[in-house]
């Protein structure tokens, strides 16, 4: 591989974070990363109020938190600049894996291809960060250890994999990835080697695992973790954005149908190119009008007729690209497995790689997008796949027309409909890295930088920013920083822009999420009231109009607690309200 192509793919890995800009300064998000910051700001001094479930995960951000406050630097831009680093980390860990055990042109730009997928889902270091972090430099000790022959490094592989566990406990399902163990056990039939394996793999958990429980015993208690965690696991299961393992099960499955699908209409259409010739040069030639035309007219508008309007949304949706590169790290792998010529370092390798994809389960609104976070070590097997695949199509072509001295028609339609599908994928992707741009720059409401500390630098609406910064400033001076507060409306970020920590304990100030029932508010909030000393117990109420508005079944929880205990209200400037037991004077 020459040196300037590896050159110029590196360079642009580099850009990528920053082409087109990660957005920090574009928006806030109030709920996500607003949660996550609680946790990072509260972690060692009230851990209670934390979700215990992803307990590595908010140490690891309450010690960045700290470092980023010691050198001046915005959390934002801390925190971002943490989650570039871990994906340019990946991303050297999978390309000196890959040149190990299969040196091609394809590794870097399917890097570069999953710098961009990273992109797509938090730019952020929050769960998914720690847990690919942790994970990823696990699998890679655990495929040098199987292919080199250093069970040592076995160690190393499962410690990381308990760590990741610790930074989101239903990541404890990657652990089925040391099935790989059993598959060279059936190839080497070596005994001996083999236990010497399972010893070290359960010598790498069990230090990891003390050194949890160590962290656990000096800060929120081994009892309170395990219970929450067993909270976890067994909860009623009605959560919609994947944080059940059930549920996780299910939407992965879905996202993978669907990729399957789309799949099975270019094979369809290959099929028919190749059962009835005469339509090859037909079909190839006519797929490249329709895309020609689709994309034509989707700058004039033909989006918006009815009847294409389906069309293309089914071609624009990126969760749809994504569905499709879910299932071909499945078909891939299969091809790979069957390849006779393929190296059996490869094959763990890719094998390994998917097997850890599939079980990390990192909870998502649509279920697939957590591909997005072990993408580094997938994509390159899926585009070394591909790549030999087309390889051999050429040859095969080249062959056919030395000995028949015609064009091979039906091959060049299943390279093509490969090149589009390809280009279809990443186009889209690079699209919806945009995301936060394009938002941007759509947007027309006047905007104003915030003035808070936390928040300097980023530029907002004025209508948001105004109002937000009020309420901040107001429960900055009313109270001690002793005080506790419950946000209702979806705004943990309250919270850590404040000082206040969450009254509500295990949902990190985000009372709206499952981690949380309405009767588990309703009885921590009665616990205030006989807790004694009344006026320092009970907590600050602040509402959202959204959440006055919509009175949702926690909401009106609260309201009640207000209005029995004769809350007064302190604060209010058309966006929230401020609720407190006694007013206190300044």
């Amino acid at each position: 591989m020459k040196r300037t192509y590896k050159f110029f793919w590196i360079i642009l890995i580099a850009l990528i974070p920053l082409l087109p800009s990660s957005g920090w300064n574009f928006s806030i998000d109030v709920s996500d990363v607003g949660f996550n910051m609680n946790q990072y700001r509260f972690c060692f001094t009230d851990m209670d109020s934390t979700y215990l479930p992803l307990f590595l995960t908010n140490i690891l951000g309450g010690c960045l938190l700290k470092v980023f406050g010691i050198l001046h630097i915005p959390a934002y831009i801390g925190m971002e600049t943490a989650w570039a680093a871990v994906c340019f980390y990946l991303c050297f860990l999978s390309y000196r894996l890959y040149v190990r055990y299969r040196e091609d042109a394809l590794i870097l730009p399917a890097l570069a291809f999953a710098m961009v997928l990273a992109k797509c889902n938090f730019h952020f270091f929050i769960y998914n960060t720690a847990v690919a972090f942790m994970a990823l430099t696990g699998l890679y000790f655990l495929i040098r250890a199987v292919n080199d022959k250093k069970s040592g490094m076995l160690f190393f592989a499962s410690a990381f994999f308990m760590l990741a566990a610790f930074c989101k406990i239903s990541s404890i399902l990657q652990f089925a990835v040391f099935i790989v163990l059993f598959y060279d056990f059936y190839r080497k039939k070596d005994v001996a080697y083999f236990v010497r394996q399972v010893l070290w793999c359960v010598v790498g958990v069990l230090s990891s695992f003390a050194s949890g429980l160590f962290l656990m015993y000096k800060t929120c208690g081994i009892g309170t973790y395990f219970q929450m965690v067993a909270d976890m696991f067994f909860y009623a299961g009605n959560s919609n954005d994947g944080h059940t393992i059930g549920n996780m099960v299910v939407i992965n499955f879905k996202g993978t149908v669907r990729g399957i699908l789309l799949l099975a209409v270019l094979y369809v259409i290959y099929l028919v190119a190749k059962k009835v010739k005469s339509l090859a040069p037909l079909i190839g030639y006519g797929m490249i009008a329709v895309a020609v035309l689709l994309l034509a007219g989707a700058v004039f508008g033909a989006d918006q007729i009815a009847g294409l309007s389906v069309l293309y949304r089914v071609l624009g949706d990126y969760l749809n690209a994504v569905a499709v590169i879910k299932a071909m790290l499945y078909v891939c792998i299969v091809l790979i497995l069957k390849d006779k010529e393929a190296s059996e370092e490869f094959k763990t390798l890719a094998f390994a790689s998917g097997m850890l994809a599939v079980l990390m389960p990192i909870g998502s609104n649509v279920g697939i997008t957590h591909l997005c976070n072990e993408a580094f070590f997938v994509l390159p097997y899926i585009a070394i796949c591909i790549g030999d695949r087309m390889k051999k199509a050429k040859r095969q072509t080249e062959e056919t027309v030395e000995t028949e001295h015609k064009l091979p028609d039906v091959r060049n339609t299943g390279r093509l409909l490969t090149v589009i599908c390809a280009i279809w994928c990443v186009g889209l992707t690079a699209s919806q890295s945009f995301y936060m741009t394009k938002a941007y720059l759509k947007d027309q409401e006047p905007k104003q930088q915030f003035t808070l500390d936390e928040l300097r630098g980023i530029r907002y609406d004025t209508d948001i920013v105004q109002p937000m910064e009020e309420v901040v400033n107001f429960i900055k001076s009313y109270g001690s920083e002793s005080d506790k507060m419950v946000t209702c409306g979806a705004i943990p970020i309250l919270h850590y822009l404040t000082g206040r920590a969450p009254y509500i304990t295990g949902c990190g100030g985000w009372i709206e999420t499952d981690y949380i029932t309405a009767e588990e508010i309703e009885q921590q909030l009665e616990e205030s009231v006989s807790s004694g000393s009344e006026q320092e117990a009970m907590p600050l109420v602040v509402f959202n109009k959204t959440a006055l508005d919509e009175q949702s079944e926690k909401t009106n929880v609260v309201l009640i607690f207000v209005k029995e205990n004769f809350y007064q209200q302190v604060f209010a400037n058309g966006e929230y309200e401020v609720y407190a037991k006694d007013k206190k004077s300044n």
